[in-house]
């Protein structure tokens, strides 16, 4: 859903794991050879050790979403790039990877770029929804409540009443 949503604007989606590799894209074909030529790629590696401050890499060290818009990229050659990076837990609060845009288009506006982290935002807290209740298939399930009045997280439940698992926001 993410790709749909911006991926007729010149940007690919990542879905990397922990180390900062790519496992998954979704890009348009008209876009894939300058994409691949950037190394924004499935097998590729960015994290921070060997990249510098990149979206990915620097997502994974900060454990916290973030955008790097292109000359705050270490490398030169990554200066065309704006990405906008969301960290991924899993159902035991570990951090599990990172959802990255990455726009090579020079007309980004910031209003833009807002857009794109919001959606990658809700797209990372699906997915960690569907990994957590994956993991509690057989648990009831419980929406806590953000401060904001927004679902702040989710709490595995067992038959007995006792709380088996929780989400990094419900914790």
């Amino acid at each position: 859903r993410l790709y749909q949503a911006v991926g007729a604007s010149g940007c690919c989606v990542l879905l990397a794991d922990g180390e900062g590799v790519p496992v998954d894209r979704r890009g348009t074909a008209a876009d894939d050879a300058t994409f691949q030529s950037w190394g924004l790629w499935t097998g590729a590696l960015w994290s921070e050790e060997h990249e510098g401050t990149n979206g990915i890499g620097t997502c994974l060290v900060e454990q916290r979403p973030l955008t790097i818009d292109r000359d705050q990229h270490f490398f030169t050659r990554n200066t065309l790039l704006s990405c906008s990076a969301v960290p991924i837990y899993d159902h035991e609060a570990t951090l599990a990877g990172v959802l990255d845009v990455s726009s090579c288009r020079a007309d980004r506006t910031d209003a833009f770029s807002s857009l794109i982290a919001l959606a990658a935002g809700e797209a990372a807290k699906r997915i960690e929804a569907d990994l957590f209740r994956r993991a509690f298939a057989h648990a009831r399930i419980v929406l806590t409540q953000a401060a904001d009045g927004q679902c702040g997280g989710l709490i595995a439940v067992d038959a007995d009443d006792l709380v088996i698992g929780a989400t990094r926001s419900a914790r």
